[in-house]
């Protein structure tokens, strides 16, 4: 089975076939790579008609691509030239959300600007900061930090380097230093920082030595703007041009596309498989998905549609039973400290008196906290667990409510 063409691959010519004729609410177009030639038989592609203007849904050679319907008589056509950007190299998706983050990543990539990326868990703020540097055309390495995997009593000489051992920083000289979690960085770091983006030099921990660095921060949060928890000085050296990554749910049209590009990675990865094929079906049970885990849900879907369909067809019926997995139901039950503080709090309040809710509310979610990191002798990690938060938030709360880590454990 022939491999689906990389969709970084942008088609240089749409062709629209008069009357625009549908099938099923479907329209019929052809995306043109290459001279006609080369193509003897152009599979006509099937583009959901939700947007005003279609997306590409992928190009097979020879068959359609990601459906099974197919016609040998496309009529006359009309040739409309398809407008590029640089930033289709690096990035899959041409609804309206994507055109615009490709339009901003052109914008800024030649400069040396900090950049702040913004979006959920999962949609692939990774990948924009390595298309970022990509695009820039910096001749240094791209460093990628978790700053919440870091150790923090080691995270400083860890970016900033110790005695004669360089950090990080240096690491990307010429290049780009991508903070991902920016948000578990510790004030003195964000202070530390904040002074080698203004200066662009640094002194390495336990010397006097000062050091000219050049490099290009790009940051990302999965944070809230409102809610970064950042210093201001810090938010405003490293946020001097904000992009956010749209959800998936926010670009269900570029789902067809988005499956062709992970199957051709996939392909590329695994010889010996045949890429699966997704029906019409499918890609509409995909569409209807909640994807709250977004492009990295995405890819594990088609991973193992891969690995359990190789050279299949996939339906709709396939995906509910056998790939597509709902996320996990919440508890029904609270902790008994929460319930027990709560029903002490219903009973204080006296008829027809005042209430500061939200100083309850924060009093309730500081003294589970404390407990959870009691319970988990300090461990951050396994605290976040307990409340089932994400690790960079709980790290967040803590900073605003002043709450230590290191608590021990109880008796």
């Amino acid at each position: 089975m022939p491999a689906a063409l990389a969709l970084r691959e942008i088609p240089r010519f749409c062709v629209l076939h008069p009357p625009f004729a549908q099938t099923n609410g479907w329209v019929w177009l052809t995306f043109i790579h290459a001279p006609p030639i080369r193509y003897p038989r152009l599979s006509p592609q099937i583009i959901d008609p939700r947007p005003k203007i279609p997306d590409l849904l992928s190009v097979r050679e020879g068959r359609p691509a990601m459906t099974s319907h197919w016609t040998h008589n496309i009529g006359p056509a009309q040739i409309v030239p398809m407008p590029q950007s640089a930033a289709d190299d690096f990035l899959v998706g041409q609804t309206a959300p994507m055109l615009r983050l490709k339009r901003l990543l052109a914008a800024v990539a030649p400069s040396d600007a900090p950049v702040l990326i913004m979006g959920p868990v999962g949609a692939g703020k990774d990948r924009v900061a390595q298309a970022l540097h990509q695009m820039s055309q910096r001749k240094g390495a791209f460093v990628c930090v978790d700053c919440a995997a870091l150790n923090e009593a080691t995270l400083e000489t860890d970016l900033f380097g110790h005695n004669t051992t360089a950090g990080l920083i240096e690491t990307a000289m010429d290049g780009t230093l991508f903070l991902d979690n920016v948000t578990a960085l510790s004030d003195a770091a964000q202070t530390r920082l904040a002074r080698v983006l203004d200066t662009r030099s640094l002194r390495r921990t336990g010397s006097n030595l000062s050091i000219t660095v050049n490099f290009r921060l790009v940051s990302a949060t999965c944070a809230d703007l409102a809610s970064l928890g950042l210093r201001a000085d810090f938010f405003h050296r490293i946020a001097t041009f904000p992009l956010t990554v749209p959800a998936l749910s926010a670009r269900l049209q570029d789902l067809p596309a988005l499956v062709a590009d992970i199957l051709a990675e996939l392909g590329r990865s695994h010889p010996a498989l045949d890429a699966p094929h997704f029906d019409a079906s499918a890609i509409q049970a995909l569409a209807a998905h909640s994807w709250t885990g977004n492009l990295r849900e995405l890819h594990n879907i088609v991973l193992r549609a891969f690995l359990m369909f190789s050279g299949q067809t996939i339906t709709a019926r396939d995906l509910r039973e056998a790939l597509l997995m709902s996320a996990p139901a919440p508890l029904q039950t609270a902790d008994d400290t929460a319930i027990a503080q709560a029903q002490h709090t219903c009973e204080s309040l006296p008829e027809g008196g005042d209430m500061d809710l939200r100083c309850y509310l924060r009093d309730i979610e500081v003294g589970l906290i404390e407990t959870a990191l009691e319970r988990s002798n300090g461990s951050v990690s396994k605290a976040a667990d307990t409340l089932r938060l994400g690790r960079t938030t709980l790290i967040e709360k803590m900073r605003k409510y002043g709450i230590e880590r290191d608590i021990p454990a109880a008796a």
